[in-house]
């Protein structure tokens, strides 16, 4: 158990082993930041549930958060500090109270992940497993970082590349949160090999979807470009068919007859904008 100072955060998670940036203005927690400074600069990060909350209570936090260690602080103004931060293990918060305008509270730090029911050759097929979900989804994400992906895939051990995944990938931050949220190995496990199953499916079909535009994109182009060849064609020979059309559009509002019999009729015209000028069918249709 550790008695640390708290910073709530608004919209922003930090997972262990993350390095972040980011501005603290609230009165508490730059307090915060100076007794912890005053120590080994250890404090607890957790996620706000509520950002318009100025002081907030216990059951405003997320009961899980990150012991976290201020790498680097400098004042942007009198009253507001940037730091630097890097996530060193979860922990759970409870007993919040307020000491000299600052929240503190007792933290119970969780265990390291390398205890876990698996033999070596589980171990083995889950690492391997995870390299290969990782590696294609390196290959078809053209946004994610080759470098990143290499620094995930040369990590020697399951528990490693566990621990440093959410570090190299872009999580959201609901993301992160659920993650965070999990403290066994085999649920972040789960957690990691179904965002990459998910994240490869929805890349195969934005892949297709992509190829499926195309192809209607270069249909419709080309159909336009006919039906333009057409009406020059027919305006050469002294025919311009789109003034026919008009015309037969004009007759069919000044028909006497049903909606069924005008639907029918006004298809037709459609049928005949959209056919070959000299075709049999539109011979037909005329």
């Amino acid at each position: 158990m550790k008695h640390l100072p708290i910073i709530p955060l608004r919209g922003i998670v930090i997972l262990p082993g993350m390095m972040m940036e980011f501005n603290v203005g609230r009165t508490m927690s730059v307090e915060a930041v100076n007794i912890s400074l005053k120590e080994e600069g250890i404090l607890f990060l957790a996620l706000q549930k509520d950002e318009g909350i100025e002081v907030p209570e216990e059951e405003d936090l997320a009961a899980i958060g990150t012991i976290a260690k201020i790498e680097q602080m400098h004042y942007v103004r009198e009253n507001e500090v940037r730091l630097l931060v890097k996530g060193i293990a979860r922990g759970e918060v409870s007993g919040l109270t307020i000491k000299e305008n600052c929240l503190m509270g007792t933290i119970n730090e969780f265990e390291e992940l390398t205890t876990h029911p698996w033999n070596e050759i589980e171990i083995a097929a889950m690492h391997r497993q995870l390299k290969e979900l990782l590696l294609i989804y390196g290959d078809k994400n053209e946004a994610i970082s080759q470098w990143a992906v290499r620094l995930l895939l040369e990590k020697k051990s399951l528990v490693e590349l566990v621990e440093e995944f959410p570090v190299y990938l872009n999580l959201d931050e609901e993301e992160k949160e659920d993650l965070l949220e999990l403290t066994d190995l085999f649920s972040q496990y789960t957690f990691i090999v179904t965002y990459l199953m998910r994240e490869i499916e929805i890349l195969e079909e934005k892949v297709r979807l992509q190829e499926s535009l195309r192809i209607s994109v270069n249909q419709n182009q080309r159909e336009a470009f006919l039906r333009e060849q057409l009406r020059l064609i027919s305006k050469e020979l002294g025919d311009d068919e789109e003034t026919e059309i008009e015309n037969y559009k004009k007759r069919l509002k000044e028909l006497n007859a049903s909606d069924e019999v005008k639907e029918k009729i006004e298809k037709e015209i459609r049928h005949l904008r959209q056919n070959p000028h000299m075709s049999s069918e539109v011979s037909v249709i005329k």
